[in-house]
């Protein structure tokens, strides 16, 4: 997989704007939606603490295998019944 630090920029940028989206839908906060959003949450933590590294050292082969593992998480979320009945 190909990251280089414009593609990852832009995927952090839209990241923070779909866990900001998410968490500013009207509350109170239900089952998928709560799986949804903590997960994006958890998501965006590990991406932040990528970008941080990126400044210091190269992307390493693990670093890109969790990049990718985000895409699953998000083709889950997508899919999952139980979220997208509660967005």
């Amino acid at each position: 997989m190909s990251l280089n630090p414009e593609a990852f920029r832009l995927y952090h940028q839209r990241l923070t704007a779909m866990t900001a989206a998410l968490d500013n839908l009207p509350k109170p906060v239900f089952h998928g939606r709560a799986c949804a959003l903590g997960t994006l949450t958890s998501m965006l933590r590990g991406v932040n603490k990528l970008a941080e590294a990126w400044e210091t050292r190269a992307m390493t082969a693990v670093d890109r295998d969790d990049v990718a593992r985000n895409g699953l998480t998000l083709r889950f979320l997508r899919e999952d019944e139980w979220v997208v009945r509660d967005l």
